[in-house]
């Protein structure tokens, strides 16, 4: 399939929508041209800035790039047992402002949130997650919270696919009684029964 064929927009292709659950990906070819890197994701510029590079190359940007994403624990590191992780679970959920207002009411510490056009609020699912009482590093039996980001489950050693959907449905169970707001997962779900309950659940707005 051709890039046009795949249909990729800001987090959406056709394997997120039109063919949900119809392919896996399983090898990809980029093509790649010459000239400056782009810069558009804010820790990357605040990075660069930083080590004092106004005007870097592909290497600098890709440097800096691993450098953040292994301070959050997503690179492959043997040495690392956050690397072990599913990566980041949930969504940010989108709320009203009203119910942003009533989040802020009940917390001791000002709710994030990043207004939509429109009036709707995305609220960061990490700060719904640490204060619903799983904080980073969290662990529970064979799977537990990266202790670098409170969004990425990890297998701590012998974790099966059971036990991460049970710590999944765990935390989406206490956010929503904490807050009344139910989070959603992020990865796709392969290998399981049509109908699963414990999936189900977890995709559940």
């Amino acid at each position: 399939m051709s890039a046009a064929d795949c249909r990729f927009g800001y987090r959406m292709s056709r394997f997120k929508r039109d063919d949900a659950d119809r392919f896996v990906v399983c090898d990809v070819t980029f093509r790649l041209r010459p000239g400056p890197p782009t810069m558009t994701y804010p820790d990357v510029i605040a990075h660069l800035e930083k080590a004092g590079l106004t005007s870097p190359d592909v290497s600098a940007v890709r440097d800096a790039v691993l450098a953040i994403r292994r301070r959050k624990g997503m690179v492959l590191d043997a040495s690392d047992a956050d690397t072990r992780s599913v990566g980041s679970f949930f969504m940010n959920p989108v709320v009203s402002a009203a119910d942003h207002a009533r989040l802020a009411s009940s917390s001791d510490d000002p709710a994030p949130g990043f207004v939509l056009p429109g009036g709707d609020v995305k609220v960061p699912a990490a700060w719904l997650v640490e204060r619903a009482g799983f904080a980073r590093g969290h662990a529970s039996g064979a799977v537990g919270l990266s202790s670098k980001h409170p969004l990425a489950i990890i297998n701590r050693g012998g974790a099966t696919a059971r036990d991460v959907l049970d710590f999944a449905g765990r935390i989406k169970r206490q956010v929503a009684d904490r807050f009344g707001i139910m989070l959603r997962p992020e990865p796709v779900f392969a290998g399981f029964e049509p109908g699963n309950r414990d999936v189900q659940h977890l995709r559940e707005a």
